[in-house]
């Protein structure tokens, strides 16, 4: 008889010590999605506050990005927010630019994740139209003319160097469950007009 208080308690034990573990798991993926839902509203609102004189502000206090850019897609309504670099810590908030013109000359160039803020570039289509709009108010049209897939560690890609393209850049195949292969989805758009 004892034997099996023993066993019983060990077996509630076991229970309770799961369940634990499994409410601070669901507690640490909520946590997450709060607070990445918390900092798009901070960026946004930063976007909103900008003037056409400076950048806008960091959208709080100790981050280390700013929002330089808002990326609409036409076909889809899909817009983001444009991070000022691709580092990782700024591809957490959305895309980021890679290289940007300086005076109007050079490619602009934007990479994103494959599984957030880019996820609908699976869905673009040549000839869907993209808008950036910069920090100082004006606005940019392109015109999607192509999207290929290279592998990176064996492929070349070439960026044209004047100011009339637009290339987007995420991993590919989006529904990969290993992050990080060599693939990459390219999406080149032309400036209208």
């Amino acid at each position: 008889m004892q034997k099996k208080n023993k066993g019983d308690a060990m077996r509630k034990i076991c229970i309770t010590l799961t369940m634990l573990i499994g409410m601070s798991l669901f507690g640490e993926g909520s946590y997450l999605t709060i607070k990445a839902k918390i900092a798009q509203v901070l960026i946004v609102s930063s976007w909103d506050r900008r003037n056409q004189d400076t950048l806008p502000d960091v959208p709080w206090p100790w981050a280390d990005t700013k929002v330089v850019a808002k990326l609409s897609f036409q076909d889809s309504g899909e817009s983001q927010m444009v991070m000022r670099d691709a580092n990782g810590e700024s591809l957490a908030f959305g895309p980021g630019i890679v290289s940007q013109p300086r005076a109007a000359a050079g490619p602009l160039v934007i990479a994103g994740h494959r599984d957030t803020h880019f996820s609908h570039l699976k869905d673009v289509k040549p000839g869907e139209v993209i808008d950036i709009e910069r920090w100082d108010g004006k606005i940019q049209r392109f015109k999607v003319t192509d999207s290929q897939v290279i592998n990176s560690e064996t492929d070349s890609f070439h960026v044209s160097q004047d100011n009339t393209t637009l290339t987007l850049i995420t991993c590919w195949p989006f529904d990969a469950i290993v992050p990080g292969g060599p693939h990459r989805f390219i999406v080149t758009a032309d400036l209208i007009g």
